[in-house]
């Protein structure tokens, strides 16, 4: 099977949905300067919400 035809199978729009839902809701929380730094950078916007959160979890969880 072809790996467009397993991803295909497992694919659950419910569970992506969700997953957009929370990294928009945590990319809301993300500090207005570390946004505009990306920005300034040009790492693009898609990136830098999944990092920026990324980040923003391991610096208040140490």
């Amino acid at each position: 099977m072809s790996m467009k035809g397993i991803y295909s199978e497992e694919f659950n729009q419910a569970s992506w949905d969700a997953f957009v839902q929370l990294f928009d809701e945590l990319y809301a929380q993300v500090d207005a300067k570390w946004i505009e730094r990306a920005r300034l950078q040009k790492i693009p916007e898609d990136v830098s919400q999944v990092l920026l959160c990324e980040m923003g979890s391991i610096h208040l969880n140490g």
